[in-house]
């Protein structure tokens, strides 16, 4: 090929690749704006929930603690009536004089102050069951991993929270389990309804987390 007849051929090569970068470019674009980050940190969380529930299945002497979610971006994966934002769900291990224990941990941002202290039914599911749940965690929404609550009045607007409480003895050694939760205060019975576009709700009205 002569000189100048191979100069013709780059240049159309340089350009082809030009045109090709810019589709490519558009084609992530779209991707990116037809899938939000928080379906990718979504994805993320039921990832890690997954890897770490296989370890405290298959080595439950492993201390996990919980992931520090300050490092990174949360998006709300549901809401209850614009007060509360449910941001995801971890686990944490940790091993006392009493043996060790399993923490499902929750992750909960205040949308607005709170005048309630809310509580969390918290209710495990298997999925060939026919009874709306075999085993429960209910308690006061705000329960530190480490001792005490900080109940939902004492949280600031825009405060990130994680609550957490013991998993059940009879949930540890299930494999294959859903968590459900809601938000309610027994005494007036008022509850919370959930809204996601991310999430499930089931016949029952709870959320369908962790799964």
């Amino acid at each position: 090929m002569k000189g100048r007849d191979w100069e013709e051929w780059r240049s159309r090569l340089t350009v082809l690749a030009e045109v090709l970068f810019v589709v490519l470019v558009l084609a992530m674009a779209y991707v990116y704006a037809s899938q939000p980050a928080r379906k990718e940190s979504w994805a993320h969380i039921r990832e890690k929930w997954r890897t770490l529930r296989r370890v405290f299945r298959d080595e439950p002497s492993v201390l996990v603690a919980p992931f520090d979610w300050s490092t990174v971006e949360l998006h709300g994966l549901a809401q209850f009536e614009e007060k509360l934002e449910f941001l995801g769900c971890d686990v944490a291990i940790t091993r006392d004089q009493e043996g060790t224990h399993v923490w499902q941990v929750t992750i909960w941002r205040a949308l607005t102050s709170l005048e309630h202290d809310y509580t969390l039914y918290m209710h495990f599911v298997r999925p060939s069951d026919d009874r709306p749940f075999f085993a429960q965690a209910d308690h006061l929404l705000g329960r530190q991993l480490h001792g005490g609550t900080m109940p939902t009045s004492q949280w600031e607007p825009g405060a990130i929270v994680l609550d957490a409480v013991k998993l059940p003895e009879e949930v540890q050694p299930e494999t294959t389990f859903e968590t459900r939760v809601g938000v309610w205060i027994p005494k007036s019975e008022l509850r919370l309804e959930p809204e996601t576009n991310l999430l499930e709700v089931d016949e029952h009205g709870r959320l369908v987390i962790c799964q």
